[in-house]
């Protein structure tokens, strides 16, 4: 077994464990929402796509363990000009004086028919801070170290794999009477080469119902040393209704 297979095992048994009844103190509490939309979408593909998310949460008293799928499609003149999706596992536990210290374990898979990249599989583990966990108010920041491996859709292109640092913050702030206003950013250095990534993704969020929102963002994927004829950067502008159950 390579490291990088036992690394992927030791991350999915300790999310397994978090789910062992007397582990933690749960407040047993499942959410699932799924979202259908529709995006513009600039850099490497320029058009307009279909989005479908879904996602699958199990809230405890002192943790989180979620689950998302995201995919991307769309044709032009009836032939493919997109084709993305990514998935992010994640589990993270609250611990210390007043629970504003949590550990974190995830694990992200992307694929980018477009970008060149077959698949991308990063897992991770890391340490985080809370500023803030209120309902109108939420601030946090998070160092995770990880391992990532590339695959390219360029035959004979070798595939990168290397130590990876992720500087990842998320702040959601109440505005209006009961929308909200995010801000997700990850920073992903490479430790083994000058290679950086930015994930930028900012959401508005408004509450049509009690179980469906209207959800609108701007997405940035940067990545400084893309394959050869590709662009840095990426945008996608989605708007999408959200159902939550």
């Amino acid at each position: 077994m390579t490291k990088v297979q036992s690394l992927c095992v030791t991350l999915g048994l300790a999310m397994l464990l978090t789910l062992i009844p007397g582990l933690n103190s749960f407040a047993d509490e499942w959410k699932r929402e799924i979202s259908l939309g529709y995006n513009q979408a600039n850099g490497n593909t320029d058009s307009a796509q279909f989005n479908l998310n879904g996602a699958l949460k199990y809230l405890m008293t002192e943790a989180e363990f979620s689950s998302s799928l995201d995919i991307y499609y769309g044709e032009t003149d009836n032939k493919m000009d997109t084709q993305k999706w990514l998935s992010l596992t994640r589990y993270y536990y609250n611990f210390g004086e007043n629970k504003v210290w949590f550990n974190s374990y995830q694990v992200e898979v992307t694929h980018d028919f477009f970008a060149d990249v077959d698949y991308r599989v990063t897992p991770a583990v890391g340490l985080g801070h809370w500023f803030s966990k209120e309902e109108d108010w939420t601030a946090m920041l998070e160092g995770l170290l990880g391992y990532e491996i590339t695959e390219y859709r360029t035959p004979g292109k070798e595939k990168d794999e290397g130590a990876v640092f992720i500087a990842h913050s998320f702040l959601k702030k109440r505005v209006l009477e009961k929308a909200f206003l995010s801000e997700d950013v990850s920073l992903i250095p490479s430790l083994e080469s000058s290679g950086f990534r930015v994930k930028s993704e900012t959401a508005f969020i408004n509450p049509i119902s009690a179980s469906v929102d209207l959800t609108v963002k701007f997405v940035v994927d940067f990545n400084s040393e893309p394959s050869e004829d590709k662009k840095k950067t990426d945008t996608l502008f989605v708007t999408a209704l959200k159902y939550s159950f």
